[in-house]
C-alpha cells in the first residue's frame, strides 16, 4: 500500500483525534486550528508546512521527517 502524496492544501479545523490524518507526505500544506493531541505521527514528512493555531501537545515523531515548517 503507497502512502498518500499532497501538495498545496489547507486543512482548517480538523480533529485528528476522532479522524486520523492519512499518512504520508504532505508538501507545502498548511494546517489552521486543526487537534493532533496525542497523535502517532511517526514516519510522516512535512515539508515546507505551516500550522497555525494547532494543539500538538503531547504528538509522536519517531522517523518523522519536517522540513522548512512554519508555526
Amino acid at each position: 500500500m503507497s502512502e498518500q502524496y499532497t501538495q498545496d492544501e489547507t486543512f482548517e479545523r480538523m480533529d485528528y483525534t476522532s479522524l486520523a490524518l492519512a499518512k504520508g507526505e504532505y508538501d507545502n500544506c498548511t494546517f489552521i486550528n486543526c487537534n493532533f493531541a496525542e497523535q502517532d505521527l511517526s514516519g510522516f514528512k512535512f515539508i515546507d508546512c505551516s500550522f497555525k493555531h494547532c494543539n500538538l501537545s503531547l504528538v509522536r515523531l519517531e522517523k518523522t521527517s519536517i522540513a522548512r515548517y512554519y508555526l
